[in-house]
């Protein structure tokens, strides 16, 4: 029997064994053992130059442990280098075969995902509003069930002729509508502002204003009230006779009782006066508050809080503060307007 393995690297093909009826001697018998031996000792160094070194009996079960140690594969071919095929960063598997379970917790990152690898046949219905915990607008034609916060609008729905409307106020159809109209043109001319109205099926009524841009106007459809005589009122008065005025003097030409509703109180806002010379107009409120002029003759506004009981007196006088008396002149008055509030 062969004492040590000397591997040949070629195959062979010469075996010789001793023809029948010869004497058996173990020379021969040797060498064909030996031979064999060789042969399979060339026949493992080669699958360890395939499966690597040092050699191992036990075959890898995985495709990690094939993938350290094959190194070259030799086909009819040709050769070609496993490495591509161990580093490949896609892998066919049966569909189902790979599950969440078999993924270790962040194995799948976005560098591992290829763009639009991820597409909407491969994502379970509803696991994208699942995630999100809400529904997702569509990006035109949806309506929203709830009240929307805007830190700014930008309309830009643009103008012509006829009126754009930027901004519709409905019910069952439009009622209201703010936009632009006009024909943009040069010196700022065009694109106006407009509020429009319209009837119970939406169809359009009418302008109610616009605010021109170039000019800054607003122009009104119509303007219609009255003025408000319970809670705002005027008072005026004025001299059909000649009058000498004596020394600090002080002399009412109007008086007329008010009565203030109970948690409200009697504003002076106006006075318009025109006097003789050294005269000054002064309005009162009996036993309350009293505004005097510093001048003879002017017109000013004012926020001056006068009374607060239930009924008062409000006159309108004209006083004399100088040493001297004072001849003041025919049509010299004072008019004067008051709020209730």
């Amino acid at each position: 029997m062969p004492r040590n393995l000397t591997p040949e690297d070629r195959w062979e093909t010469d075996f010789q064994v001793p023809i029948p009826g010869e004497p058996r001697n173990i020379g021969p018998l040797e060498t064909l053992f030996q031979r064999l031996l060789n042969r399979t000792e060339r026949l493992k160094n080669r699958l360890g130059a395939i499966l690597g070194l040092p050699w191992d009996a036990t075959l890898p079960d995985t495709l990690t442990g094939l993938a350290g140690r094959v190194s070259t594969l030799e086909t009819n071919q040709g050769s070609t280098t496993l490495s591509a095929h161990r580093n490949a960063a896609t892998l066919d598997h049966p569909d189902g075969s790979v599950t969440a379970e078999k993924l270790a917790n962040g194995a799948v990152t976005t560098p591992k995902i290829a763009n639009q690898a991820v597409t909407a046949e491969k994502l379970a219905p509803g696991s994208v509003v699942g995630h999100l915990g809400y529904t997702p607008l569509n990006k035109a034609g949806d309506t929203m069930s709830g009240t929307l916060f805007l830190p700014q609008v930008i309309t830009n729905a643009g103008a012509n002729g006829l009126g754009v409307r930027h901004i519709e106020l409905r019910t069952s159809s439009v009622r209201w509508a703010m936009g632009l109209g006009g024909d943009e043109g040069s010196g700022n001319v065009g694109a106006d502002f407009y509020l429009w109205r319209y009837d119970d099926e939406g169809n359009y009524l009418g302008e109610i204003f616009k605010a021109e841009r170039n000019s800054g106007r607003i122009v009104f459809n119509e303007i219609s009230g009255r003025y408000d005589h319970q809670n705002r009122f005027m008072v005026q008065s004025f001299l059909t006779d000649y009058f000498n005025f004596p020394a600090n003097y002080v002399h009412c030409i109007a008086v007329i009782p008010v009565s203030i509703p109970s948690g409200k109180a009697i504003y002076l806002r106006r006075v318009r006066w025109a006097l003789s010379a050294f005269l000054r107009p002064r309005v009162r409120a009996t036993n309350q508050n009293t505004w005097t002029g510093s001048t003879n003759f002017g017109d000013a506004s004012m926020n001056v809080l006068l009374g607060n009981s239930n009924t008062t007196f409000v006159s309108l006088e004209i006083v004399n503060n100088t040493s001297d008396g004072v001849t003041f002149l025919i049509g010299d008055g004072i008019w004067a307007e008051f709020e209730i509030r």
